[in-house]
């Protein structure tokens, strides 16, 4: 859902630069905003929760709230490639949980709270004496 997302978001942003979506012309009705953003291929919100699998929020957006909400200053190249980059780390992150076993799950977790448990016992140390 979050990689979807992020990369919807890069893409919306990628039209606007490249001209290709205009959202900002006067008098355009939000229905007209929406066609040309379904024209562009960006799914809305539901459409990302079905491809998810997961139920809409209560209370949420069914549309593109997402993409037009965004604050025109984050628009810019910089945050497209923050969002791409956010979305291949949720790829990657799901791809290494597809990939492990139950097992391996749980003993990554379990090396995790050794390494916490170390660097706790290795803070509190000195103000131990």
């Amino acid at each position: 859902f979050e990689e979807a997302k992020a990369r919807n978001r890069a893409d919306f942003i990628g039209l606007i630069q490249a001209q290709k979506l205009n959202i900002t012309r006067a008098g355009q009705k939000q229905a007209e905003v929406e066609r040309g953003l379904r024209e562009a291929g960006l799914s809305t919100m539901d459409q990302l929760y079905a491809l998810a699998s997961m139920p809409p929020e209560a209370g949420g957006s069914s549309s593109y709230g997402y993409l037009l909400d965004m604050p025109f200053q984050s628009l810019t190249t910089e945050r497209a490639n923050e969002l791409r980059e956010r979305a291949q780390r949720a790829r990657e992150a799901l791809e290494n949980i597809s990939s492990s076993s139950k097992q391996d799950m749980w003993m990554q977790d379990l090396d995790s709270l050794e390494k916490l448990l170390r660097d706790e016992e290795e803070r509190l140390a000195p103000h131990a004496m």
